[in-house]
């Protein structure tokens, strides 16, 4: 008996279906079907001589119909097993797959989970669109078509049993969506995956919660900031450097606190207020520049916790570099009427902290915003068993520049620098503000912040995966 095609599938494939189909002359009748009605008109003079096979179509075949075809009912996946469900081709993007194609399976009542019968896929190159992926899913999709219609009707009817097996969970609408939806402390490698996999020539998919509100996103190439300030755009890695190789044609020894030479030197100083990350970076370049610098380090600020084992980790190898340790005092957060013995009974507190907790010695103290409670007017030259960087003997006998807020307020330090003015020199930088490209000072403080949330979320992601525990959301 001559079996009756249909094929069941969408305007942009069906016409190179109808011409393979048409090639095959044990065919009694192809009928063509876009639509759920369509589908099931063709059937109204019986079920028994069908053959249905559908391809790239959103129409759910009713278990009534696919009770009378049997084994005779065939979806094609645009998709390799491993993505079975809704738009695999963009969760395919999203995991840059390197091998991609189509599976024929026979349909059942539940979507995606019938038998594999082939499977045809190919290399194809990484970080490729979903556009693409799809298009090389439509072509292996149409070489199954091709193959499935020759074992069909030119044969026996007796279809291959490929032992293969779905993998990975099924995707749903709901999957897409949540795929689609960004947030601020996802890192820049994960916004470009991201951006890549929910790419559409016809939709903005991204979309951002803010204030339970939700914004559609428009990805822009162009994202860095103007550089027309001339105050903060030297504010990068490459800069720092600089600054770096010019004290030493300066001819300034880098010196520490507590090892001072009698020859021109410079007190390289980083009060680090925003990022240890950042600081760990300085570090680095200094090491490789050879020099030496001194990091003061705070138990006061909400930007970052020093009893955490990561800060603490980065203070100690920051150490073993050969750098200098301090305490960044916060006088801000004792409500106290400050006197000598107090402040040093309080600094000397910090101190044994840190360095109990910490496993680092401290050699010397700095205030955090000094003007602040007045605490410029303790100028001894030790506080609490540490140098003081406001002390007489630095104040009197060492000239002073700073990076400030990140913008140069006075003489920028390369101009203090190359004057020569000073033999003894004390420079104070923040490592938060020299990042890889220059950034207003704002938007350099939110990247210390954002930095610090992606890494609590990995943490708490990690801690759920590890525990064999479901994340929720």
């Amino acid at each position: 008996m001559k079996l009756r095609l249909i094929i069941l599938s969408n305007d942009t494939l069906m016409d190179r279906l109808l011409r393979i189909a048409e090639s095959q002359k044990e065919i009694s009748e192809i009928v063509p079907a876009y639509k759920l009605e369509e589908l099931i008109s063709a059937g109204n003079a019986g079920w028994h001589d069908v053959f249905l096979l559908s391809f790239g179509t959103g129409v759910i075949v009713p278990k009534n119909i696919l009770e009378q075809l049997g084994t005779r009912a065939i979806n094609i996946h645009p998709a390799t097993r491993q993505f079975p469900g809704r738009d695999p081709h963009h969760f395919a993007a999203y995991e840059n797959v390197v091998e991609y194609g189509a599976t024929a399976h026979r349909m059942t009542e539940r979507v995606d989970a019938g038998e594999i019968l082939i499977e045809s896929r190919v290399s194809v190159e990484t970080e490729l669109s979903p556009d693409k992926l799809l298009e090389i899913a439509e072509g292996c999709g149409i070489d199954l078509f091709q193959r499935l219609i020759e074992i069909v009707f030119d044969s026996d009817h007796e279809l291959p049993r490929s032992g293969l097996h779905w993998e990975g969970k099924k995707r749903t609408r709901k999957d897409f969506q949540a795929l689609c939806r960004v947030n601020q402390l996802m890192d820049n490698e994960e916004l470009l995956r991201r951006e890549r996999a929910c790419a559409h020539p016809d939709f903005d998919n991204l979309s951002i919660e803010l204030g339970q509100r939700q914004y559609k996103l428009v990805p822009s190439k162009d994202v860095n900031p103007s550089s027309d300030d001339e105050k903060w755009k030297d504010f990068t890695e490459s800069a720092y450097e600089a600054l770096i190789e010019q004290a030493k044609s300066e001819n300034y020894k880098f010196s520490l606190f507590q090892d001072r030479p009698a020859e021109r030197h410079v007190l390289w100083r980083h009060d680090v207020d925003y990022s240890l990350q950042r600081a760990m970076r300085l570090a680095q370049i200094e090491r490789v520049q050879g020099v030496c610098a001194t990091y003061f380090v705070c138990l006061r600020l909400p930007f970052y916790n020093l009893l955490e084992s990561e800060s603490a980790r980065i203070v100690r190898e920051i150490e073993s570099m050969g750098h200098g340790i301090g305490l960044h005092f916060d006088s801000g957060f004792y409500d106290d009427d400050w006197d000598q013995e107090r402040l040093d009974e309080r600094i000397s507190n910090e101190k044994h902290v840190i360095e109990s907790n910490l496993g680092v010695t401290l050699s010397a103290v700095s205030f955090h915003d000094p003007t602040a409670g007045n605490m410029m007017r303790f100028d001894e030259n030790s506080l609490g068993g540490l140098k003081n960087a406001y002390g007489k003997e630095f104040r009197q006998n060492y000239g002073y520049c700073s990076d400030s807020n990140g913008y140069w307020r006075h003489d920028p330090i390369y101009d203090v620098i190359a004057s020569g003015e000073f033999e003894r020199l004390q420079v104070l930088t923040h490592p938060a503000w020299w990042l890889p490209e220059a950034l207003p000072p704002k938007q350099r403080i939110e990247r210390a912040v954002l930095g610090r949330a992606r890494a609590v979320m990995r943490e708490y992601d990690e801690h759920l995966e590890t525990s064999g525990r479901r994340n929720i959301g």
